[in-house]
């Protein structure tokens, strides 16, 4: 399911795999590269591999200013795994050359290298996955209520399994009575346009034409509350009840918004301000703010994104010369299978024959 937000805030589905070229995607990554260093991040200029010893010298020259440990381990996860592929790539080599005879030899290389070759493009294609994600995350700093994306490596970085960080992101006052911030983990319910609920901690509601309560994108409010015509304003209480206000100055309650929770929200469907839930994230969970687990609702407040763009920067960085490193080991595998294969038909190529004068 696509749910129908603004194209900003669209991403790639994952069942859009990346394309990997190994002749063109270096031009994406050195624009890509240029970008980072740019917003301070120079002195991690050099294009080669990353090994565990530069991981942790990163690590500790980092630690003073990272407040999440969590992505400081994650580099060096990184840098594990680029140790494993290299190990990988000497395990195939030592195969091939234990082979008896020349032909042997040569069918072993070529063999060697197009499995190596695909099984590095499809670490390639993982980097570049886990780069349109770190990208996507950098372009909606500023969106409200936007959830940042945790990727996380499996088999060398030929497997990703993705997450959505759950840590809120800080209050933002607005002194708006419809601007909505909900104290805990919990979500607002939404009717996006396909009539399915989806789900959202973005709070900026108003009212529309038809005098529901709506967000900025135009999706009711569930459940469906109706502002009376004659009310001049409307407010919300932490427990969730909607009040219109009168000219007299008198509320009248016309409903109370349900917030929904999930086991396992992280696992949640969704571009990182619509959500929809899946077998992973568990059912939606209802309830009444202030009430057990629900936490209260607090108006004039915003929830700002929970994007942490210092960090973001250094694993966008990390990912870059990663690529970098991926590439150039691909390649060089690449233009020794055909140098092989050259070779090899050289060898079994039956000599020409020259003409003899008369």
């Amino acid at each position: 399911m696509r749910f129908g937000a603004s194209g900003r805030y669209n991403e790639t589905t994952e069942e859009e795999e990346a394309t990997v070229s190994f002749r063109s995607k270096p031009i994406l990554f050195a624009s890509l590269l240029a970008c980072v260093l740019a917003c301070g991040c120079r002195r991690h200029q050099r294009s080669e591999y990353v090994t565990r010893a530069e991981m942790l010298e990163l690590l500790n020259a980092q630690s003073r200013t990272i407040a999440d440990m969590k992505v400081a381990a994650a580099l060096v996860q990184v840098a594990r795994m680029q140790k494993d592929m290299q190990a990988r790539v000497k395990e195939l080599g030592r195969r091939a050359l234990t082979a008896k005879t020349v032909e042997e030899r040569t069918k072993a290389v070529i063999a060697a290298c197009d499995l190596d070759v695909s099984e590095l493009a499809k670490t390639l294609q993982g980097i570049s996955r886990a780069v349109d994600l770190t990208c996507n995350d950098l372009a909606n700093l500023n969106t409200t209520a936007y959830r940042a994306r945790r990727v996380h490596f499996r088999d060398s970085g030929r497997r990703l399994i993705l997450r959505w960080d759950t840590k809120p992101g800080t209050p933002l006052p607005t002194e708006r009575s419809l601007d909505l911030l909900i104290v805990g983990s919990s979500f607002f319910q939404v009717r996006v346009k396909s009539g399915e609920t989806a789900y959202t901690r973005d709070g900026s509601f108003h009212v529309d034409g038809n005098r529901q309560l709506v967000t900025v994108d135009g999706y009711p409010l569930l459940p469906k509350m109706e502002v009376p015509p004659d009310a001049i304003d409307v407010s919300v209480g932490a427990d969730g009840t909607v009040y219109a206000i009168f000219a007299d100055r008198k509320p009248k309650e016309i409903g109370r918004i349900q917030l929904a929770q999930f086991a396992d929200p992280g696992s949640l469907g969704g571009n990182g301000r619509l959500f929809k839930a899946t077998e992973a994230s568990g059912p939606a969970q209802l309830g009444t703010p202030g009430q057990g687990q629900f936490k209260r609702i607090q108006s004039g407040f915003l929830e700002n994104c929970n994007v942490r763009a210092a960090e973001t920067l250094i694993r966008l960085t990390i990912l870059a010369r990663w690529w970098e490193g991926v590439y150039a080991a691909a390649t060089q595998v690449y233009d020794a299978r055909d140098a092989t294969k050259r070779k090899s038909h050289d060898q079994t190529e039956p000599p020409r024959h020259q003409g003899t004068k008369n």
